[in-house]
């Protein structure tokens, strides 16, 4: 019997040097030299070692193979093959949250959808933006539900409607950092005016993969001036998405979206070190997903600052 270390480290050095091991074993049988390897080899220091002959060393040989194929399937299944985290940090102006609140209910919706695809698509060298696609879900009972729609996002689109004093909210609607924006002109400037500003703080994300959950760390200062109470939310964005609607008013039309959002976590206050951990829904395509922190002060009245990144590397380990 063979028996292997309890704990083999779990780097491809390591299976390295003892595959190529086995491999000596398997190679010095195959060719009948036993009896004349090298001295410095590490199978001849084995053989020195031990009280084992030639039959039972070729049956240990054997099994070279099969030992080798196991260690590197333990490893292949262990966290040694894993993505990276991924780590991510703020910029030092202000990242401008552009939220497009629609429904693939409404008929002027399509438009407004394809001009934030083209905005998130096309090279903005000049833009540092985390676009957001919210669907929302009272246009549902006009014969067409949205797939992507909740109640929690209406719920969102009513708080920023009172908060810019509307009397009532609408789709499509633009808000660029917490502010109505009407028109293709005025939400490029609220962006740009927004990239001009110093941001407030600094944030690091860190995103990770455990088991069928994405951990998210968020690292803020603890000294923050005089901003105040601050919340922050996380939240899933899904690109390339599309669907072929078979009723209501855009009927027979195959409508395209980008950064739709997935999931959206409560607002929680902003701590130096925080962690939260989301879900990963099998329905997501792991090369079009990404994650995002919002920081804001309670309320959404002001937004701080906002990171965010693609995690397709995570989610196409397993």
């Amino acid at each position: 019997m063979i028996r292997l270390p309890a704990r083999i480290s779990h780097q491809p050095s390591t299976a390295t040097a003892l595959c190529r091991t086995l491999h000596d074993f398997s190679s010095v049988i195959a060719l009948d030299i036993v009896p004349t390897m090298p001295a410095h080899s590490s199978v001849a220091k084995v053989m020195q070692r031990s009280d084992v002959s030639g039959t039972a060393f070729r049956r240990l040989a054997t099994k070279a193979g099969e030992i080798c194929g196991l260690i590197l399937a333990s490893l292949m299944s262990s966290a040694a093959f894993a993505a990276e985290p991924i780590v991510i940090s703020s910029s030092d102006r202000q990242t401008a949250v552009v939220e497009l609140y629609t429904s693939e209910g409404c008929s002027s919706c399509p438009r407004a959808d394809r001009w934030l695809s083209k905005l998130v698509t096309s090279p903005q060298q000049d833009l540092d933006m985390l676009a957001l696609a919210f669907h929302v879900d009272y246009w549902d009972y006009l014969g067409w539900k949205d797939r992507f729609s909740s109640a929690d996002y209406t719920k969102r689109q009513r708080l920023l409607g009172a908060n810019n004093l509307q009397r009532t909210i609408y789709t499509p609607e633009f808000f660029v950092n917490g502010m109505e924006a009407r028109g293709s002109g005025n939400i490029l400037d609220k962006i740009q005016q927004t990239n001009q500003k110093p941001a407030p703080l600094a944030l690091q994300m860190i995103v990770s993969r455990d088991k069928s959950e994405l951990v998210v760390a968020l690292q803020a200062p603890a000294e923050r001036g005089t901003i105040g109470q601050i919340h922050h939310r996380y939240l899933v964005y899904e690109n390339n998405l599309s669907t072929d609607v078979k009723r209501g008013e855009n009927s027979g039309e195959v409508l395209h979206h980008q950064q739709v959002v997935r999931y959206m976590s409560p607002a929680q206050g902003l701590q130096t070190e925080n962690q939260h951990r989301i879900s990963i829904d099998p329905d997501w395509k792991s090369e079009n997903i990404g994650i995002a922190v919002l920081v804001t002060s309670p309320g959404d009245r002001h937004y701080l600052q906002a990171v965010h990144t693609p995690v397709a590397s995570l989610l196409a380990t397993h």
